[in-house]
């Protein structure tokens, strides 16, 4: 795991820019925002933030920020390029701040922010985790995907639904033959090995504690939970009384308080984040629009123009969407199109119409023309979206230009989202959703329209992706402790202008299988051993990002226009009402 390096208060005057960047002015600073959206789990305000900047811009020896000259933990961090700790009320709360970076030698600063949710959805009633997970696995098997992970989690569903369900009725009467069933095995089986057992939980805890206490991190730092618990664990076991083992009444308070725990401490807070979003629904409409609220608020303050100079503070917004944060994300940049994207209900940028012509050739081509016989052009799809934010950027209020999933579940949406693929599909027809490249506006067979007394061309309310290019990376493996079982490509679902990444991510200290186990929340973890052989998923977080330069420099001179698509009738096209 990544270590967390303090950012250095923003007290005083800042430290000049680094040596060959030139000097600027307040009233010329130019900036660059990434918000960083977190996952499901009980996460801690900052703590997600720190460690995706350490990796992305702290540890990357390409970014020529001014290093750290103070050290107090860490003997390395004199390497690290230098970030501020500034206080901000983008966030909306005192509990965050914004972390900074020198400007670098095109006068671009980065600013880092983080949008936290999980505030808004603690406290999740068991009964509607149970609720959602009935959703899930009672279902026709035809609707489930073909998709051998999604068989195997819902596979798994019911075999946990039913080991619960039996468990517990056990506990309702200790001496029946359902709990004599259920755990005389079990008992067999560790008054049997109880001994070995608890000897082997022992010494893991001293091999746990040993490398935490003698490994990198100071020791005030470490934590003492589970080498600890295995510690007291291990002679338990070794000890544990024959009349104990023989006890039903011990057992059955056992089940209890295992099922309590597993209940209290894992399902209800990480299952309840994904019950309180994904879906619509009575008990979970005002969850949903509370973290929305907050996200709009967010981006609406980063679009705001410096009070000084009249000009935007921030020339791009970058969105970094992990593991449910990816369906909060996508869901913003969608409400954040529609309510200040070029549609009909903003003024017309004319200066885009040949950027809008250009893009929309690319809708054609790949939702019109159905005999198309090549691979779709992402990369020159990606510039030509460049072009889009370049040529409405200046007159509208929206400058997200790029939005980056990790370990997104969105590639179950035709499961978690809606109850199979068809309903999915309507959604999509139906503009609900958004995909890259965008659909085309029905019967019309093109993204753009024209309104009568307005001087257009207009896109729809589902095109954001028209100017936001969305780059995905993810760790599939078919095997559900291996890799990530969550992520997966999204360009079967949600249209193959999304630039994606297949990586493998693996845990540097394990050995064999062991490196690959559960790797969801590693994308941006950091290890030593990178400095000298940086991985792929690093490196391609990295690119994505483009921290070092300006969305112009992405832009090749005279690019492909795009494929020419099938011509259609387009009488009648020109001018109607907007939708």
């Amino acid at each position: 795991m990544a270590r967390a390096i303090k950012a250095k208060p923003a007290t005083g005057t800042p430290a000049e820019p680094p040596a060959g960047s030139a000097r600027v002015n307040k009233e010329h600073r130019r900036k660059q925002a990434v918000v960083l959206i977190h996952g499901i789990g009980e996460q801690v305000p900052l703590g997600t933030l720190r460690e995706f900047v350490e990796t992305v811009y702290q540890r990357d020896d390409q970014l020529e920020g001014e290093k750290q000259s103070w050290s107090e933990d860490a003997p390395d961090t004199a390497a690290l390029n230098q970030v501020w700790m500034v206080p901000d009320d983008a966030t909306g709360t005192a509990e965050l701040r914004r972390i900074t970076t020198p400007p670098n030698r095109q006068n671009l600063r980065t600013d880092f922010f983080e949008f936290y949710w999980a505030d808004i959805t603690q406290g999740t009633p068991i009964d509607a985790v149970f609720g959602w997970v009935k959703g899930l696995i009672i279902r026709s098997p035809f609707s489930v995907p073909l998709h051998l992970r999604v068989w195997i989690a819902w596979l798994a569903l019911w075999a946990v639904a039913i080991l619960f369900v039996t468990f517990t009725l056990s506990t309702l009467d200790p001496t029946g033959t359902l709990f004599g069933w259920l755990i005389a095995p079990t008992k067999a089986a560790i008054k049997f090995v109880h001994v070995p057992l608890g000897l082997l939980v022992a010494i893991a805890g001293v091999m746990v504690g040993v490398d935490r206490f003698f490994g990198e991190a100071p020791w005030q730092k470490v934590k003492v939970t589970l080498p600890l618990a295995l510690l007291v664990a291990g002679p338990v076991l070794t000890f544990l009384p024959t009349p104990m083992l023989d006890s039903d009444k011990i057992w059955s308070g056992l089940i209890a308080f295992a099922l309590a725990a597993l209940l209290n401490g894992v399902i209800a807070p990480y299952a309840g984040d994904i019950v309180r979003y994904v879906r619509a629904g009575p008990a979970t409409m005002e969850k949903r629009r509370q973290v929305r609220e907050r996200g709009l608020a967010l981006l609406d303050a980063l679009h705001r123009n410096d009070p000084e100079t009249g000009l935007p503070l921030y020339e791009r917004v970058i969105i970094v969407a992990h593991s449910l944060g990816s369906i909060i994300g996508y869901d913003l940049i969608q409400l954040y199109w529609q309510k200040e994207g070029p549609t009909h209900s903003h003024p017309a940028v004319p200066a885009a119409a040949e950027a809008f012509h250009n893009a929309d050739s690319y809708v054609k081509s790949w939702w019109v023309n159905k005999e198309r016989d090549e691979p779709f052009p992402v990369d020159a799809y990606q510039r030509q979206q460049a072009l889009v934010y370049e040529a409405i950027k200046t007159d509208l209020k929206f400058r997200i230009s790029d939005f980056i999933t990790l370990g997104s579940p969105l590639t179950h949406a035709d499961f978690l989202l809606r109850d199979d693929a068809d309903s999915l599909e309507v959604d999509f027809e139906e503009r609900l959703f958004s995909s890259s490249p965008p659909r085309p506006d029905r019967p019309y067979d093109t993204m753009t329209y024209w309104v009568h007394g307005k001087t257009g061309p207009y896109v729809h309310f589902a095109a954001p992706f028209s100017a936001v290019r969305w780059t995905n990376i993810y760790d599939e493996s078919w095997f559900p402790l291996l890799g990530d079982i969550v992520s997966g490509s999204l360009t079967g679902i949600f249209g193959p202008g999304i630039k994606e990444h297949r990586v493998e991510i693996e845990r540097p200290k394990l050995p064999g299988l062991l490196k690959r186990l559960v790797t969801h929340t590693l994308y941006w973890s950091w290890d030593d051993s990178f400095k000298t052989a940086l991985p792929a998923h690093i490196r391609l977080l990295r690119e994505a990002l483009f921290l070092e330069g300006e969305m112009k420099s992405r832009v090749v001179a005279n690019p492909n226009p795009g494929p020419k698509p099938v011509a259609k009738p387009t009488a009648g096209r020109r001018a109607r009402k907007a939708p």
